[in-house]
């Protein structure tokens, strides 16, 4: 590959108030690929519809869906395999970091390991060789393959301030309290910020608090958007654990007439490193913090209370010379393998199963990670099959409750078949990158492209989304028309 020209024109509706979708899907049209020849022409347009909002994976959806359907579209003009193809032009594991043309800078990644192993999980050769064999029967399946890209953690000056913090307090009981500046909807922060916790202080994970989502006792932030918690709020927490620790060590390497270094926090108490019985128990470091000061190291603040803050890394804030600048900090990915069955007389899709390879970096919670991904995907299924607003010519509405409104729901979840893959993020001190919205880019390039290679005997060409079955006729009778003037 060596170019793309685009051009973006977008419906804002009736008050252009966001227009971080049409940068973020400008910025990242070259997604994955080796493409420093890059030109796009973006519009905003005011319209009569309802104001333009975000939703999970603005911009990043649009940028993954395009890409990858003009790399299947490619691959079909010049008879390549759609795995084949993408493989040439990945960027290498070797070249990271790497700059992309609009000046991004992405922080690491296995593109090529995660498509090959997607590929074996799917089966791909006998995917294809059934396709062939059910193609005589009349059945119409097809396979669809994606490779997408979430730009996580944004910094945008003045809008999401570029940092997180927490501030961790451990009271005289032996409780820890950690005062988180994000709320939450559904992450896990509750779990993921109280295991970093206790990792770091020795603290058991069932003493540890976490307060989010009231401003008073919790510090400032700027909200989760952006899948930014695993990028900067997780590392501030890590950070106020160390501070903790440090203080508690100190305490400790006083008490035993040692040095911090030669010490260590595990199963509630603090021992030497080379001689576990010299030890001392962290609810004894807790008493002296609060009730027996003058037992501290010399300087050290009584009391056993620390603020951690960490700033987003990997972050351009001036332009380089070309006027290019990196505003998101962490860059995880998913391979996408689809495979469905259309039903040409209804024009029914069913998704046989979903296979993909997702890499996040290091995981806080892989359980959690998975979560977020099924939730995700399930999303991005219904952006791409069922999920749309429509509306008459004078700008009404007309799909405004659920009834015309349709939504995945369980029955309509495919087989799922998800692994990851891990390429730690080097900018961070987890190595954790976004997790929260690389599932649902995947669904509508991979479905589309599964769906076009279905219906590609009766020479159907897919163009928008969603796919319903009453759009999914039109494109038969339109390809049946066209080859019947042919």
């Amino acid at each position: 590959m060596l170019g793309i020209k685009d051009k973006i024109i977008a419906d804002m509706g009736s008050t252009y108030t966001v227009d971080h979708s049409i940068m973020a899907a400008a910025l990242y049209m070259t997604g994955v690929y080796q493409i420093q020849n890059y030109a796009v022409d973006a519009f905003g347009i005011s319209t009569n519809k309802t104001t333009h909002g975000s939703l999970r994976g603005i911009g990043k959806a649009d940028a993954s869906y395009i890409l990858e359907r003009l790399v299947d579209i490619a691959a079909r003009e010049l008879e390549l395999d759609p795995i084949e193809i993408r493989m040439k032009n990945f960027i290498p594991a070797d070249a990271f970091p790497y700059r992309n043309a609009t000046g991004a800078l992405y922080d690491s990644g296995q593109y090529h390991l995660a498509l090959r192993r997607t590929a074996e999980m799917a089966g791909y050769d006998r995917l294809r060789k059934e396709q062939a064999d059910l193609r005589k029967k009349g059945i119409y399946r097809g396979i669809g393959v994606a490779l997408v890209m979430e730009p996580t953690s944004s910094s945008r000056i003045h809008a999401t301030g570029g940092y997180a913090s927490c501030r961790l307090r451990i009271d005289p009981s032996g409780a820890a309290t950690v005062f988180s500046s994000m709320g939450e909807q559904g992450q896990g922060h509750e779990t993921t910020l109280a295991q970093i916790v206790a990792s770091q202080t020795g603290i058991p994970f069932d003493k540890i608090t976490v307060i989010h989502g009231d401003t008073l006792p919790t510090p400032y932030g700027f909200g989760t958007g952006s899948s930014r918690s695993s990028v900067v709020l997780m590392p501030s927490a890590w950070v106020a654990g160390k501070l903790m620790r440090d203080k508690i060590l100190g305490i400790a390497a006083r008490q035993l007439g040692v040095v911090p270094e030669k010490l260590e926090i595990g199963d509630g108490k603090v021992f030497g490193k080379e001689d576990r019985e010299q030890s001392i128990a962290v609810m004894e470091i807790v008493r002296t913090a609060y009730g027996a000061i003058h037992l501290l190291p010399e300087n050290m603040e009584p009391g056993l209370e620390v603020t951690g803050y960490f700033v987003n890394p990997n972050i351009d804030y001036t332009p380089d010379a070309k006027g290019r600048m990196n505003t998101f900090s962490s860059y995880p990915y998913a391979a996408v393998i689809a495979v469905v069955e259309v039903d040409v007389e209804t024009g029914m899709i069913k998704i046989v199963k979903y296979t993909t390879v997702h890499d996040c970096g290091n995981m806080i919670n892989p359980q959690i990670v998975d979560t977020q991904q099924q939730g995700s995907i399930m999303q991005g299924i219904g952006a791409a099959l069922y999920e749309e607003l429509r509306y008459d010519e004078d700008g009404r509405l007309l799909s405004s409750t659920f009834m015309d409104y349709r939504l995945p729901s369980v029955e309509e979840a495919p087989e799922l078949a998800l692994e990851h893959i891990v390429t730690p993020n080097p900018f961070t001190p987890l190595g954790a990158k976004g997790a929260g919205e690389t599932g649902m880019l995947g669904p509508p390039p991979a479905l589309c492209n599964a769906v076009e290679d279905a219906l590609s005997p009766l020479g159907v060409k897919v163009r928008e989304t969603p796919l319903t079955p009453d759009r999914v006729l039109d494109l038969i009778e339109q390809a049946q028309a066209k080859s019947a003037h042919a």
